[in-house]
């Protein structure tokens, strides 16, 4: 996900493990910056579930990829506008750059 936001390319959610589910929640129904595959998706067969909650359809997968693709949406702005913030986070002040920082510093500073 940082990856895509640092290059400004929306993403096309489809969770599958641990913390993909509320990363992809947030992406896609908090932030708007991608479009949902299928949020829901269970990896282990339950039989009170039925097929169609289970089954992710070449349909769900077509309209995302094609959501995300879309040159002038409103994603891709907030996207585009995203992408910008993160690259301010890396450059001399920036939060991502304060906190390395401080890592490495704390790092130096207490070597036994």
């Amino acid at each position: 996900m940082l990856e895509s936001l640092s290059f400004g390319v929306p993403v096309a959610a489809w969770p599958l493990y641990a913390d993909h589910g509320p990363i992809a929640f947030q992406m896609v129904r908090e932030l708007g910056l991608g479009a949902e595959i299928k949020l829901d998706y269970r990896l282990k067969f339950d039989y009170n579930i039925h097929d169609e909650d289970v089954i992710v359809t070449a349909k769900e997968i077509e309209e995302a990829i094609k959501k995300v693709m879309e040159a002038e949406s409103e994603m891709r702005k907030r996207v585009k506008d995203m992408s910008e913030k993160c690259k301010k986070t890396l450059l001399l002040g920036g939060s991502s750059y304060f906190s390395i920082r401080r890592l490495i510093n704390d790092v130096i500073n207490n070597i036994p």
